[in-house]
């Protein structure tokens, strides 16, 4: 902004007050209504994919002519008329999420050898820990008694100054890498026995953990379990189908489940995505999208 010769019709607060509603419009200046909701960036379109393309659910608020505001998602590309599925209310989808929740929950018998296997698998690193450490300690006592040695040879003069100046300069070099090498261990085990643990523990009942969860929790455990959602509903527009792609911990946890040696003789093996139907109604009408009993059915319908 320049200083003009005129004097100015508004003060600067004002003027930046204006700049910044105008920055978070459109081009046109029109007021844009952005629509929060905890699923908006993860579900996609399963019938879009099934084409090898790409296509979000878009979440969307309308309102009705008797002044209900009705919440729904639809396929990016259905506006544009590339795609059929129909209009999901909102409700419909999250009841489904949280039902596919129950796929997440992993057989109590490999949850527990897992477990049982994590403990042996801490123990023996632990012993090799200490074997390292103690290691890492003896040759912590050589670099001491080294330097003692070189000091006691520069006091007497029996080794030149500058040849001595260097050693010392290489011990105390080797003791900064053995002393990180030791912090290094320590850690490296508790950070990765800790994470599992966690994942196990995450795990052992998500459907609860997600019903009792507000808005921002929920989002929080989708980004923890799920890389996304893939949503369709059965030609008799009487169910949903859900499939995902989980997080890598997540999708390995699953897949040795389904290898488990108890679990491999009954059921068979399935893709990383885990489909789930869920008996739910949809439409494609707009303004009608409503979970059945919001308002009474009409003639439209």
């Amino acid at each position: 902004m320049y200083p003009g010769r005129h004097e100015p019709l508004i003060d600067h607060e004002l003027f930046e007050r204006v700049q910044n509603v105008l920055r978070k419009r459109s081009g046109n200046g029109t007021r844009d209504r952005i629509h929060a909701h905890y699923l908006k960036g993860w579900l996609f379109c399963a019938r879009c994919r099934d084409e090898d393309t790409t296509a979000r659910l878009v979440y969307n608020v309308s309102t009705g002519r008797n002044r209900v505001r009705y919440a729904y998602f639809v396929c990016r590309r259905s506006k544009q008329g590339l795609c059929d599925l129909p209009h999901l209310p909102a409700e419909t989808v999250e009841d489904a999420i949280l039902d596919h929740y129950r796929t997440l929950q992993l057989p109590t018998d490999f949850a527990a050898t897992t477990r049982r296997l994590l403990e042996q698998v801490v123990s023996d690193e632990q012993n090799t820990t200490r074997e390292l450490h103690a290691n890492l300690n003896r040759q912590m006592k050589e670099l001491d008694q080294s330097e003692n040695r070189l000091v006691d040879l520069l006091a007497d003069g029996s080794m030149p100054q500058a040849k001595v100046r260097m050693k010392l300069i290489e011990i105390k070099a080797q003791r900064n890498r053995i002393e990180a090498a030791l912090t290094n261990t320590s850690e490296e085990l508790s950070v990765g026995t800790t994470v599992l643990r966690h994942a196990l523990d995450l795990i052992a009942d998500p459907y609860s953990l997600y019903l009792d969860a507000g808005p921002d929790v929920r989002r929080l455990l989708n980004e923890t379990f799920f890389e996304c959602f893939y949503i369709d509903d059965l030609e008799d527009a009487t169910a949903l189908r859900i499939t995902d792609d989980k997080t890598v911990m997540f999708a390995d946890l699953h897949s040795a489940a389904r290898n488990h040696p108890n679990l491999a003789a009954d059921k068979p093996r399935t893709s990383r995505r885990d489909a789930h139907l869920r008996a739910v109604t949809v439409s494609n009408k707009e303004v009608l999208v409503v979970p059945a009993g919001f308002e009474p059915a009409t003639s439209r319908v």
